[in-house]
């Protein structure tokens, strides 16, 4: 061992993250070989070496002619210890005494916000937020900010936590969907109550131009489609494929046809023979699926049954093709009706 190379100082710990430790020692050392550069020289070579607490192995971690060094990877909120020695030609000194350093606390990131939702915890939450360190509109793993979690797990009061912080009510997650579309699907009417109070678009529309208002005929919620409707909502918005509105969705989906949903609509204002791209009215539609009780409100409603598709057919022949029994009842009931009505407004 070189005892000339003996230094009379440590390493110093400029700086501590959660996860790194930036390392100095070139002041430190210019002084001392300006002091020694008689027996020690100029060309010299620093070791730096590590060990956590709770352990008695070091571990080298730099060697070279640099006079700092950054280490990263480290744990947070853990005490390190670093020693330095020095290497010229005549051999190694010894190890310098430690520096002593302990990493930062771990900052709060958006799992911690996902943690306390996840917990029901507003506490936490307001204690999470309160550091400013986490992003407030982090996805989960499924892709959700946490304004939506809250939206569909109707968790009003977590919500307006978040909003209180300055949550974004119209951001969109990767298919273009809000907080106040989830909400809207699951009909948490509060929760949508609160997003609209805080300015979120109710007419905002995701990649297949659905809005809030589509989401609530597809979760089948009359109560949120009277609510949204009431603060703007576009009854004629038309989404991409079919170019639906939400009474053609209803009356288009196969597992939906809810008579209550389309009564709402239709009460509401939604035109009732509105056509699709295919020229399908909602009583087409609702032919098309089955959705008998869907066919003799919309008739009983004021819906054509004249109008014709694109492939000109009229409700009756659809009926008559698609041989649905209950569906072919409720149109015959329909023109035996008209046809009544008919022999009352003729002069006898």
């Amino acid at each position: 061992m070189n005892e000339a190379l003996e230094l009379p100082f440590v390493p110093e710990i400029v700086k501590l993250t959660h996860m790194s430790a930036d390392i100095s020692w070139q002041d430190e050392l210019e002084k001392y070989l300006r002091s020694r550069e008689r027996t020690v020289g100029r060309n010299v070579l620093s070791e730096l070496s590590m060990r956590k607490e709770g352990t008695v192995d070091w571990t080298s971690i730099y060697s070279g002619y640099d006079v700092h060094y950054l280490k990263k990877d480290l744990q947070p909120d853990t005490i390190y210890y670093f020693r330095l020695r020095l290497e010229n030609m005549d051999g190694q000194g010894p190890w310098s005494k430690e520096a002593v350093g302990r990493t930062a606390k771990a900052p709060m990131t958006g799992f911690d916000i996902h943690r306390a939702l996840k917990q029901g915890n507003p506490s936490l939450l307001r204690e999470i937020l309160g550091k400013e360190e986490a992003y407030l509109e982090a996805p989960d793993n499924l892709g959700f900010t946490p304004l939506m979690y809250c939206a569909q797990r109707n968790l009003q009061d977590m919500m307006e936590v978040l909003l209180d912080w300055n949550a974004d009510p119209n951001t969109q997650d990767s298919t273009g969907k809000t907080a106040l579309m989830f909400a809207a699907f699951k009909g948490n009417i509060e929760c949508i109550e609160t997003l609209l109070d805080c300015g979120s678009d109710v007419n905002i529309t995701d990649q297949n131009d659905l809005t809030a208002l589509h989401m609530a005929v597809d979760g089948e919620q009359p109560r949120a489609i009277r609510l949204l409707v009431k603060s703007g909502a576009n009854l004629e918005a038309r989404e991409v494929g079919m170019k639906w509105t939400p009474l053609l969705r209803c009356a288009g989906l196969k597992n939906n046809g809810n008579v209550e949903v389309a009564h709402e609509l239709v009460r509401l204002g939604a035109e009732i023979d509105a056509a699709d791209e295919d020229g399908k009215t909602a009583l087409h539609n609702a032919i098309l699926n089955g959705h008998h009780d869907l066919c003799d409100f919309l008739i009983k409603h004021g819906a054509s049954l004249e109008l014709v598709t694109r492939t000109n057919h009229n409700a009756v022949q659809l009926a008559e093709s698609f041989g649905n029994r209950k569906v072919l009842q409720v149109i015959q009931e329909a023109l035996k009706q008209l046809s009544e009505d008919k022999t009352h407004l003729t002069p006898e």
